[in-house]
């Protein structure tokens, strides 16, 4: 058992510290990659977050637009209605005005044969 003893030994002395040693890379690799994630999950949020952001403002400024071309719209509707309505009554009073006219000369005539 002396042999086997021996290769034990002889194991342990020459790969164990070896193994130690990439245990320590290993982890500290770990460590690093570990940092780097978080730092790349930060930036990330950063980004997310101001892209959050502009959206936000796009959206708004969107609203905006959309509610001035709305009131706009509707203040033409206004006018366009009003206009029409006035169009209308114009167009009610000259007639009147146009069957008085040729009403009077008819009825001057009725009176004076």
């Amino acid at each position: 058992m002396s042999v086997v003893a021996d290769v034990r030994g002889v194991v342990q002395d020459l790969i164990v510290p070896d193994l130690k040693a990439l245990q320590q890379r290993v982890d500290s690799l770990e460590k690093r990659m570990d940092e780097r994630f978080a730092a790349s999950d930060e930036r990330m949020d950063e980004r997310f977050q101001t892209l959050e952001q502009r959206v936000q403002s796009l959206e708004q400024h969107m609203k905006d637009r959309f509610d001035r071309a709305e009131r706009e719209a509707e203040r033409r509707q206004s006018e366009l209605i009003s206009y029409l309505s006035l169009e209308a009554r114009i167009r009610r009073i000259e007639l009147e005005q146009t069957h008085v006219r040729r009403v009077e000369p008819e009825q001057a005539q009725e009176t004076h044969p």
